[in-house]
């Protein structure tokens, strides 16, 4: 009968009794494993493409304004005929639009020569009756009752002067206001047909130099298409990553919740070059508990939860996209 090694025995014993103390160790720790990092560029367009020619391969350092890639649009022609269209359309709508404006003010124009000649019509009339008054009382002396039929009709005269000048004044502002809604109409339908014609022209020397230029400093780190892909609108062509991270995230036990807050100062080094290290600035913390990635965790046999923390770094370091490094807590 064959007994267990001794050995192995004290070793299991030693390691049982020891990891309460090494979880103590660790979840009082001032010291964190993190990753340095900088979020990928990911370029792509609104509008399908075919690429013509890479400029810059996967590996290539670029700086801003460097040319990526030579593009052909795919959808150049179908946007030429719309707009095309959009400018025929605009022309036509104009075109409606001051025949509509020219009928209303032609209707309003006969009604202010009819209500002109309906006036003087009525006016004519009235002055004639008092014109009679006034013969008889010359012939006759004047009665109470030709003096009340004089003073109605003045009254009468009066006051269809009052309503003409009214029913005028109506006319004369639905006139105005016909001409300020032309001359707005007018004044809209110029400005689109002036953008129309600009994104015309836009598109049509875009389609003549089609380029995709680099917006960041970095290293082309992944093309996803070659020379005569056709690429649908909005997705990725190409990955740009930066030569050096400029952030760094690591995680805090739920016993260092309160122990670190935004603005602390930290130290990020390197793991394997201790000499290579360099001061950042706590940006962001998580708002949840979560567990910790495989290659932070200072023991991997270990289950542990943290809470994320962000540290920015400058951008002039000598760290390695995702490479591990250590975080020291002042």
């Amino acid at each position: 009968m064959r007994y267990p090694n001794l050995v192995y025995l004290l070793a299991l014993g030693l390691l049982v009794l020891a990891l309460p103390q090494m979880r103590n160790q660790i979840s009082h720790s001032t010291e964190f494993y993190g990753i340095a990092e900088q979020p990928v560029v990911t370029y792509n367009l609104d509008y399908p493409v075919e690429i013509l020619q890479i400029v810059k391969i996967q590996g290539s350092a670029v700086v801003p304004g460097d040319t990526l890639l030579k593009l052909k649009r795919l959808d150049q022609k179908s946007r030429e005929n719309l707009m095309h269209y959009e400018l025929s359309d605009n022309a036509v709508k104009l075109q409606s639009i001051r025949q509509i404006a020219l009928h209303e003010q032609s209707i309003l124009q006969n009604q202010k020569l009819q209500l002109e000649r309906d006036h003087r019509f009525n006016t004519q009339q009235i002055q004639y009756k008092i014109d009679q008054v006034k013969a008889a009382q010359t012939l006759i002396t004047g009665t109470s009752e030709n003096s009340l039929r004089k003073t109605a009709l003045e009254n009468e005269l009066r006051q269809a002067t009052i309503q003409y000048n009214q029913e005028l004044a109506e006319i004369n502002l639905k006139l105005l206001q016909c001409s300020k809604t032309l001359n707005v109409d007018e004044k809209s339908n110029y400005l689109k047909n002036q953008k129309l014609s600009n994104d015309l022209n836009d598109l049509q020397k875009a389609a003549q130099d089609l380029v995709f230029i680099a917006q960041d400093s970095g290293i082309v780190g992944q093309l996803e298409f070659g020379v005569g892909d056709r690429v649908p609108e909005f997705t990725a062509i190409a990955k740009l990553f930066r030569q050096h991270p400029n952030r760094v995230i690591f995680y805090t036990g739920e016993q260092h919740l309160a122990f670190v807050s935004i603005g602390d100062s930290v130290l990020v080094q390197s793991i394997h070059q201790k000499e290579n290290y360099i001061k950042g600035i706590v940006t962001a913390l998580g708002n949840r508990i979560t567990p910790l990635p495989e290659r932070l965790k200072k023991v991997p046999e270990l289950r542990a939860w943290g809470r994320e923390v962000q540290v920015t770094i400058p951008d002039q370091n000598n760290f390695l996209q995702g490479e591990k490094v250590k975080v020291l807590m002042p």
